[in-house]
């Protein structure tokens, strides 16, 4: 690691994180003052204490980044750590530990397969493609095709799973059109919902209670984390809506995610989290108009675009 690269890791520490390793040490806190060159290398050797699933694990920021391409590089990268700390001063990772001391092992040097029945090591393998340790599960299944896996964060707003399948932000092509997507329901301008710009012909006029559409991922399998729409601008926002998704294509349970109302004039896409059932994955998503605007009228419009989503987006193999 460059010594720019570990004096931009210290600048950009969490400022509590960095009162917390001082509050145990000298009492009061203190203020920080400079630091050499030593103190900030020192800094990629000091324990970081890991929460996985409820298991507790300590390695260090060397270690972690070891695999430059991994989600845990990512996560504890030099543009700051991309996790809360916890009260004990661990980072939580909604995962089962069970195996991660293997993931740990690998990226210190140490792993070997000796012990290791069959099950187990397909359980890691799983592990490993998760964490995107690619020469781990290359190791645990020599020769098996590995599937593509991406990651969509919600920010910025916008560009998500279907901005990622339409080409990307600059070349982007609806994917509705190319095939690469699905679209039905009973809203107007369908594809258009799916659009990166307002359209004033999407979704429904007048009472749109129980209309819909219905996005299927064909190729893709998505665990959602969050959704985001906008006003088309026309006549005024509009109504309730509920996010569902189905697992297959082949039929099933609707699973609730999400639900909410676009209020924002302005027509920019809205944030919204999936609340609920979040740790599936998913082919299908139906956009559901539920009821009214909550504003005391009578109208059920649903004038709303630009519906995007974000998670972690797995192509399936073919």
């Amino acid at each position: 690691m460059a010594d720019d690269d570990t004096i931009t890791l210290l600048l950009r520490l969490n400022k509590a994180d960095l009162q917390t390793k001082f509050k145990d040490e000298v009492k009061p806190v203190q203020t920080v003052g400079p630091r050499t060159l030593s103190d900030c290398k020192m800094v990629w050797k000091e324990p970081v204490l890991l929460d996985i699933g409820g298991k507790l694990f300590k390695t260090t920021l060397t270690t972690l980044h070891r695999d430059g391409n991994s989600l845990l590089a990512q996560m504890f990268s030099i543009l700051g750590f991309q996790l809360p700390r916890e009260r004990n001063g661990s980072y939580f990772i909604d995962r089962d530990g069970e195996h991660f001391q293997h993931i740990l092992n690998y990226l210190r040097g140490c792993f070997t397969l000796e012990g290791l029945d069959r099950a187990t090591l397909n359980e890691i393998a799983y592990e490993a493609e998760f964490y995107q340790l690619r020469g781990l599960y290359e190791l645990l299944r020599p020769g098996s095709p590995r599937s593509a896996v991406t990651r969509m964060a919600s920010q910025p707003v916008g560009n998500g799973v279907l901005c990622q399948l339409g080409g990307g932000s600059s070349n982007w092509v609806n994917p509705a059109t190319t095939g690469k997507v699905a679209v039905s329901g009973s809203f107007d301008s369908l594809i258009n919902m799916i659009g990166r710009s307002p359209d004033k012909t999407t979704g429904s006029c007048h009472d749109a209670r129980g209309k819909h559409l219905v996005l299927d991922l064909k190729s893709c399998l998505l665990k959602p984390t969050h959704c985001s729409m906008a006003y088309n601008g026309t006549c005024h926002t509009g109504a309730s809506w509920s996010l569902t998704g189905c697992e297959t294509a082949a039929g099933g349970t609707w699973k609730q995610l999400a639900a909410g109302q676009v209020w924002s004039d302005d027509c920019k896409p809205q944030l919204f989290a999936v609340t609920e059932n979040a740790g599936s994955y998913y082919q299908q998503f139906k956009l559901t108009c539920v009821s009214g605007d909550n504003r005391g009228g009578n109208c059920f419009c649903f004038h709303v675009g630009q519906l995007e989503l974000y998670g972690e987006l797995h192509y399936m193999k073919s």
